[in-house]
């Protein structure tokens, strides 16, 4: 069995890109030193096992395997949903000497060392490695491949990068303008039909939930094969390269905050390519969601309207970017009613012993101190009154 130790990763062909893996090069390091029966080397081959399954979050080999696989991005999982005989075969001959090594146990190690390594060493767990060809395929066609198969929502950062710790909101937890949202919501759900979808331009005042309501929409759909990337407006000129990592049979959002241009450059003119009439225009799995407090996104001076000759071209060139999202959504500031409405729906007065009269006092006053009336505001006013100190900030 010492000499299939290492032979097992060996002989890896579709999966091989795992013999880069730390856990996985500890695994060869210590399979060599059981065979040596390197007294000097035994000892820390043993620990970096279990450090590099530490470090990977786990101390059950068996686990860390099956979630190396399910991350892995190979030529099987990258041709899923018309994978050829003979990938089939090499992924099933892969599974097998993988499930073989998820049943290496640290006490069969120890016994094998023969004494060189201490009996009270800690020991890894090994949780069978239960894959199969047909539930990878399964797997892949819901979840994707590579960065896509770990994470919900990605961020640039010389590169896809996975979001930790991802906002999770949900549409529950949103109060008004639900005619707003269900505009992005049927929307999302034809992208997920397979439809053509458009992109979408949430403009509005600061603090009416512009934001909030792409990443709710998102979370109520990204068990259905959608995914969430985060660009900044400078860098949107990434498109092309983020385009080209996507995984063809899932659905993304392409979600740019703040969409606003000072002057009309390099990233003005990317972001015109990405919406529409360039070589790399989106497919049809993907749409942009932007949101704004500038409806033509662009600053305009009275400057820019003098000097030139035709000036009426370059207002419309300036007006252009913003025509090309096909739905444009407006979130105003609500009324002082639909204010104090929205205030209402997140308070149980009977509990905290107030009148309306009493609860909209203290909103106008904290609407007139911070930040102006939103649903923002409302949020901050409802906590502080719930923290039972409300009288400190107004």
């Amino acid at each position: 069995m010492i000499n299939e130790f290492d032979c097992r990763l060996d002989l890896l062909t579709v999966y091989r890109k795992l013999l880069e893996k730390d856990v996985l090069k500890q695994f060869r390091r210590l399979g060599v030193s059981l065979e040596k029966q390197d007294a000097d080397r035994l000892p820390e081959c043993y620990s970096g096992v279990l450090n590099a399954l530490y470090e990977a979050g786990t101390d059950d080999l068996g686990i860390y395997l099956k979630q190396s696989i399910l991350e892995d991005e190979n030529i099987f999982n990258q041709n899923i949903l018309t994978v050829p005989d003979y990938l089939e075969q090499a992924v099933a001959f892969d599974l097998e000497q993988l499930k073989k090594m998820a049943q290496i146990s640290a006490s069969w190690v120890k016994k094998v060392a023969k004494g060189l390594l201490p009996a009270k060493a800690p020991e890894w767990e090994n949780s069978p490695l239960a894959l199969d060809v047909e539930g990878l395929k399964a797997y892949h066609k819901q979840h994707g491949y590579g960065i896509f198969a770990k994470y919900d929502v990605c961020c640039w950062r010389n590169g896809l990068e996975g979001v930790g710790n991802p906002d999770a909101i949900s549409l529950d937890s949103l109060v008004g303008y639900g005619t707003q949202r269900e505009m992005v919501i049927k929307n999302t759900k034809s992208l997920l039909e397979g439809q053509r979808s458009n992109n979408i331009l949430l403009y509005g005042d600061r603090g009416t939930g512009k934001s909030s309501t792409v990443k709710a929409v998102f979370n109520q759909f990204k068990n259905q094969g959608l995914r969430l990337i985060e660009l900044t407006v400078n860098q949107i000129h990434y498109f092309p390269e983020v385009l080209a990592g996507l995984c063809p049979w899932l659905k993304y959002i392409i979600f740019i905050d703040d969409l606003a241009f000072e002057t009309k450059d390099r990233d003005y003119t990317s972001a015109k390519a990405l919406l529409e009439g360039s070589a790399n225009a989106l497919h049809q799995n993907v749409v942009v969601y932007a949101t704004s407090n500038r409806r033509h996104l662009v600053s305009e001076y009275f400057a820019d309207r003098g000097g030139e000759v035709h000036t009426a071209d370059s207002i419309e060139e300036t007006l252009s970017l913003a025509d090309r999202f096909g739905v444009t959504i407006t979130f105003l500031s609500p009324s002082r009613e639909e204010y104090y409405n929205i205030i209402y729906s997140m308070l149980d007065l009977e509990a905290l012993g107030m009148t309306k009269e009493e609860v909209n006092s203290l909103a106008q006053k904290w609407e007139m101190l911070y930040n102006g009336r939103s649903g923002r505001t409302a949020v901050q006013f409802v906590r502080a009154l719930k923290s039972g100190n409300i009288q400190d900030y107004v």
